[in-house]
């Protein structure tokens, strides 16, 4: 074959390479016009019948447009006791947002929306909450409740709170509601609290302005712990309002006595956190959780951290199993140095608590071997370190 035949072989490959390219091109773009097409038109028919309902991102429909709501949320939340009725959004904020915005998730129940509003007044990043009514003799008068709350405080609560609504009949699936609240923030960045916890009004400004906290935070490596407290003896019912703002004022309270360490300095849910080291630093530090029982506070990024394990129903360590597996999913432990939060008290039913804990003691024990096993490569990769995992390495332990 002579050069000019080569070279005529040649571009006549090249061009109707060019050409299948083209064409490939051609009905890719066609096929994204479409489905954007599609998407649109089901977007404008659900608000033509007045429906909230929100269609998922053209790029995923082709794959999801067929699942039903309920469906999807089975498979999410396929550990918990059902039948539940969950209804994201609500109530929905119109307020705008920074994708690097600070969300408070937690749940509450329809006698607690006092509190909520209180915990409102103090912090002023936007809201995530998972409100639980029981499918009882009471759900219509329950409903009507939230209702008038919404109508009530409309104003307040629109630019910065979604509720998420869940409807069943089993009253602490706690870490289950703890997981609505933090699937449906908006921002990466949360605070999971207890609701009866008052923290410091300039949380978010420290956070935000210092370039390590909020550094480790974007980037998922750590979470920061925010060293609790609560008031005893005879001031044990002072209220928000008289809550401290500054550090300084909860080391003079706290070494006046009139504060105290949360749940006592004997108890090993907060002590990990080292209270003498925060009175005494102005930097963060970075700490080792020493027992299995430590259930701390903080701020993470949602997209990095475990989630809250739903089998767990009821009180008595359904946070302690949820920051354990935290802890061995290889999470920096930091504790920030300047901010704090204040219980407000309230009393429990300490009946009902003590048969949880009971059930919820031996589920406990059991988890500790099953979460072992399921991080069992990261603890092999952390058998020459200094770090024991507290005795979750397999041989230390009779259970393992």
């Amino acid at each position: 074959m002579n050069k000019s035949s080569k070279k005529i072989k040649y571009y006549s490959f090249s061009l109707l390479l060019l050409i299948l390219i083209l064409y490939a091109t051609f009905i890719y773009k066609l096929q994204e016009e479409n489905e954007l097409a599609l998407a649109t038109e089901v977007e404008k028919n659900s608000a033509e019948r007045g429906s909230t309902f929100k269609p998922f991102d053209h790029s995923f429909e082709k794959g999801l447009k067929n699942l039903k709501k309920e469906l999807i949320f089975d498979k999410m939340f396929q550990n918990i006791l059902k039948p539940t009725k969950l209804e994201p959004f609500h109530f929905e904020m119109k307020g705008l947002f920074e994708p690097s915005d600070i969300t408070l998730t937690t749940m509450i129940t329809v006698d607690r929306f006092d509190i909520l509003l209180n915990c409102m007044t103090i912090f002023d990043g936007l809201f995530s909450v998972a409100l639980h009514i029981a499918e009882d003799s009471d759900l219509s008068e329950n409903l009507e409740k939230l209702k008038i709350f919404i109508s009530k405080n409309r104003e307040f609560i629109e630019t910065r709170l979604d509720i998420h609504l869940v409807v069943d009949k089993f009253p602490r699936q706690l870490n289950y509601l703890r997981n609505v609240a933090r699937f449906f923030s908006r921002t990466d960045l949360i605070l999971p609290l207890d609701v009866d916890f008052m923290i410091n009004k300039s949380f978010i400004k420290h956070v935000k302005s210092n370039d390590f906290i909020f550094g480790k935070l974007l980037n998922g490596e750590a979470v920061f712990i925010i060293p609790a407290f609560e008031y005893h003896g005879v001031h044990i019912n002072t209220t928000y309002e008289s809550f401290p703002q500054e550090k300084k004022d909860v080391i003079k309270l706290f070494k006046e006595e009139k504060l105290m360490i949360f749940h006592g300095t004997d108890n090993k849910g907060h002590t990990s956190t080292n209270y003498t080291m925060w009175m005494n630093t102005t930097d963060p530090y970075r700490i080792e959780p020493n027992s299995f029982s430590y259930e701390p506070y903080a701020i993470f990024n949602k997209n990095t951290v475990p989630w809250s394990d739903e089998r767990f129903i009821g009180y008595g360590g359904n946070k302690a199993a949820w920051w354990y597996e935290i802890y061995l999913a290889g999470l920096e432990f930091w504790v920030v140095p300047n901010d704090f939060l204040i219980h407000q008290y309230h009393k429990y039913d300490d009946s009902v608590r003590l048969k949880e804990r009971h059930r919820n003691v031996k589920l406990f024990w059991n988890f500790l071997p099953e979460i072992c096993n399921r991080y069992r490569v990261r603890l092999l990769e952390h058998k020459n370190e200094h770090i024991d995992l507290m005795g979750c390495r397999p041989g230390n332990n009779s259970r393992f």
